[in-house]
This record gives structure tokens, C-alpha cells and sequence, in this order.
């Protein structure tokens, strides 16, 4: 199964589940193809791509163009307002490192701005779905989201099982974080091996509200 191929099996199963979320933020919207499949599943919702690269608007711009529930936004996202270095890989596309400390040899300064001042400044309303697709870092974004995750019934982050950089964060650190503010990990999917020696690196999971009456049932059968 591709890693389209398991979103939209996700997606799907979380609308058959009843989820109907009404607000969705999509952080690491890169080309906005995760942003169209959701769109897709979850006709009514409104949608907010949020990318920090400015080469990835015009990809955005024109799905916002074509859908009207569908806003984007260049912003880059960390744990609270400040100055950032944005490390870029050499696909625009693929994962890129938002990091506040280290300097890469392809970087960028940029402006970091935070979830939680977005909403607070009226930029964005509250999510109560999120979507983060900045592995390794989105520890960082969450910790920005603080104020904003009581009103989130579901978090969708990719993560890594690797520290590749200093500071990155790992995938059970990610767990550890949300399970203390009351979710539940729900599904494991989109799996990505290195190509070091084909392990295991970096996955997506989808997370649940406690609260979530979609998760109450216990049973096998």
C-alpha cells in the first residue's frame, strides 16, 4: 500500500467512524496533496494549509483557488514566537527542519510564529483536527498548540524513530507529550525506511481526544 494509498484508507475510516470535524489545520502542507484527500473526505470542513516554504504557495494557492473552504498561509510554526533557521532538504517537498538552534548548509532565516498566536491573533480559528507533517519536529509545533489541543478531537502527526538531528524529537517523546494532555493513540500508518540500512525511520499516527465519544468502545467483536 502506498502512503497515499493508507491516507485515504485513514481518512476514509475516520469518517466512518463519524468524525466530522468542522475546522482542520494542515502544518507541513507542502503541496497540499494531503489537504485535497482530506477536503475530499470531510466535504463541509474548513481548511487551513499552513507551509513555511514560499516556493510551496503557488501549489497551495492554486488548490485554495479551486476549493473555496480552503485558506493557506506561509508561516512557519514553533513553540513560541521568535527567530528560527528553516534547514531545507534538497526536495522543497520532502521533510523539512524547523530548528531553532543549529545552522544546516541549506538554511534559511525565518520568522517563527506559534499555533497558539495564530488562533489567539484571529489569523486562524480553532482546529479541532491538526495535522502535522514536520517529523522530528513537531514536538515543538504541539508545544506552541498548547493553549489550542483542549479543542482538538484529533491529532495526525507524522514522526521519527531516529534522532537524525540533535534536535529532533523521537516518536515515543511525541506519544509521552499528548498522552499527558488526554489522547489516545488510534492508528499507525505512512511507514518510511532509510535508506541507511532500510529500518524503520518515520511513520505517521493518528491520535484521539479521551473525550471523543468515537473511541468509547472497548469491545473486540
Amino acid at each position: 500500500m502506498t502512503s497515499t494509498d493508507w491516507e485515504r484508507k485513514a481518512l476514509g475510516h475516520l469518517a466512518q467512524k463519524g468524525l466530522k470535524p468542522r475546522v482542520i489545520v494542515d502544518i507541513g502542507a507542502a503541496y497540499g496533496e494531503w489537504g485535497v484527500q482530506a477536503s475530499n473526505t470531510f466535504w463541509g470542513a474548513e481548511f487551513h494549509l499552513i507551509d513555511a516554504l514560499q516556493e510551496n504557495l503557488p501549489h497551495l494557492d492554486y488548490i485554495c483557488s479551486k476549493q473555496p473552504t480552503v485558506s493557506c498561509h506561509l508561516a512557519a510554526l514553533g513553540p513560541q514566537a521568535g527567530h528560527g533557521v528553516l534547514n531545507l532538504s534538497d526536495n522543497l517537498a520532502d521533510v523539512r527542519v524547523l530548528d531553532l538552534k543549529a545552522r544546516s548548509p541549506a538554511c534559511r532565516d525565518i520568522e517563527i510564529t506559534c499555533l497558539d498566536d495564530m488562533i489567539g491573533s484571529a489569523v486562524l480559528p480553532r482546529p479541532d483536527f491538526l495535522r502535522i507533517d514536520v517529523p522530528g519536529s513537531e514536538l515543538s509545533i504541539l508545544r506552541g498548540a498548547a493553549r489550542s489541543l483542549p479543542a482538538v478531537e484529533v491529532v495526525w502527526t507524522a514522526t521519527t524513530l531516529y534522532r537524525f538531528m540533535p534536535w529532533y524529537n523521537v516518536a515515543h517523546e511525541t506519544i509521552q507529550f499528548l498522552a499527558e494532555r488526554g489522547f489516545q493513540l488510534f492508528d499507525v500508518g505512512r511507514t518510511i525506511q532509510r535508506p541507511f540500512d532500510a529500518d524503520l525511520a518515520q511513520l505517521d499516527f493518528i491520535f484521539f481526544a479521551g473525550t471523543s465519544p468515537l473511541i468509547v468502545d472497548n469491545r473486540w467483536y
